[in-house]
């Protein structure tokens, strides 16, 4: 048994679904954080290549499973940051969380695959020139108001 599988199986235990999840330190976004040979990363990553697999440059680990504390191998696939993120449940969701519909001509479709709802932005725009701490308010000035 290798130092990383070890490490892991000390660290580790089965649960629902088949999946293995994590009971060693945990990060603040919910992963697992693993210290192998003096090398900090998450604890999904270090269970996928003690597996004997590979991660491909550019691609990350995407749970399949949805479990961010699962290190079973089976669980995870190497993806792009874009695919990744269409498969969050956000990026599903039908609705944002104030509830307007997430329709085409709602969505705004982000580079990294990440979605925003039109209609929150412009709510959350208006209340900003309202306050007028936006950039505009902030950096023009009406005539007559120059010293």
């Amino acid at each position: 048994m290798t130092r990383a599988a070890i490490y892991l199986a000390d660290r580790s235990r089965p649960a629902p679904g088949g999946c293995v999840e994590w009971t060693g330190p945990m990060l603040n976004s919910g992963y697992g954080a693993a210290n192998v040979g003096g090398m900090k990363t998450t604890a999904h990553r270090v269970a996928f290549v003690a597996s004997g697999r590979e991660i491909p440059e550019g691609l990350e680990l995407d749970h399949l499973c949805r479990n961010r504390i699962c290190v079973n191998p089976a669980h995870l696939e190497p993806v792009t940051r874009k695919r990744n993120m269409e498969r969050t449940p956000k990026a599903m969701a039908t609705t944002c969380k104030h509830g307007h519909e997430m329709t085409p001509a709602n969505t705004y479709a982000k580079a990294n695959g990440c979605r925003s709802c039109r209609a929150c932005n412009a709510v959350r725009q208006q209340a900003l020139r309202d306050s007028g701490r936006d950039w505009y308010s902030k950096n023009h000035k009406p005539p007559g108001d120059h010293p």
